[in-house]
């Protein structure tokens, strides 16, 4: 009987231990496969997410697509990651506007400096893209 006692009293004190150690916090989504896998497993923040980005919780219905002969195509994660890359890419995109702009103005200042003198160039820089980042760089506060 003692020994009874002393297993049960070890086996409630690590029951004690594991239920303290604080759950992992669930971490957010990072690319759009990771938003998908979310989305189907019907986590809050990923639907909530996607009902921004799609106008529908529903995972399956949003990414079904019938065929000229009627057949239901049913590549769903598939077809939901690279529609969500393409809507996070633009999301991002428009918040990069400035920086396209300084590179396309980087671009046309080194196009003409080549033009101008493709020898002073290729002494200056190695190639056209170090010119496009030096020339990034000084634009760049």
């Amino acid at each position: 009987m003692r020994r009874f006692t002393v297993i049960l009293a070890v086996a409630v004190a690590a029951l004690a231990v594991v239920s303290a150690t604080p759950a992992a916090e669930p971490t957010q989504p990072k690319n759009a496969a990771q938003w998908c896998k979310a989305w189907a497993k019907g986590d809050a923040t990923a639907l909530n997410t996607m009902q921004t980005l799609y106008g529908s919780k529903d995972y399956a219905k949003t990414f079904e697509r019938k065929t000229k002969s009627g057949k239901v195509k049913k590549n769903l994660h598939g077809a939901c990651v690279s529609a969500t890359a393409k809507k996070l890419a633009a999301a991002k995109g428009e918040k990069d506007d400035d920086d396209e702009k300084a590179e396309s103005a980087a671009t046309a200042a080194c196009k003409k400096e080549q033009q101008a003198s493709a020898t002073t160039f290729a002494s200056a820089y190695r190639n056209f893209g170090q010119c496009v980042k030096a020339k990034q760089a000084k634009a760049t506060p």
